[in-house]
């Protein structure tokens, strides 16, 4: 997994960025399990990815700060989150979205999420990430 952007966000509240952000999340499995594709801001900086296989830390969002200095505005480009929602949410608080599927068939959604100083219409850094769970015969 690569980051997106290397774009740096900094000032005395702190430093953040998307770049360990995956431009992929995906799972796919054989029935009777479920297909997990979530991705994770943690408020302790952490970027994570969850699938079938459990949990993996994938790099930080947060470079320097406090989290709760941090937006994260989510914007669902097409298809359907299953776990998170479209909106601007702090990052005080661990915020994780994606698809997952239960039955057989795919999920799948293409976001864009926008790092900003809290209570900011300006964006910092920018990553698209495209989430695909899928759960076959």
């Amino acid at each position: 997994m690569t980051g997106i952007l290397a774009a740096v966000a900094s000032s005395a509240s702190g430093q953040g960025n998307l770049d360990a952000t995956p431009a992929t999340v995906s799972d796919s499995v054989a029935t009777p399990t479920t297909a997990l594709a979530y991705l994770s801001f943690e408020n302790d900086g952490d970027i994570t990815t969850l699938d079938s296989g459990g949990s993996t830390n994938i790099g930080d969002w947060l470079v320097a700060g406090a989290a709760a200095a941090f937006d994260i505005n989510v914007t669902v480009n097409s298809g359907a989150l299953q776990v998170g929602a479209a909106g601007t949410f702090n990052l005080g608080t661990t915020r994780q979205f994606g698809c997952d599927k239960a039955i057989v068939g795919t999920s799948t959604a293409n976001v864009t999420f926008k790092l900003r100083r809290a209570g900011s219409s300006t964006d910092l850094d920018t990553a698209t990430v495209a989430f695909s769970a899928e759960v076959t015969v």
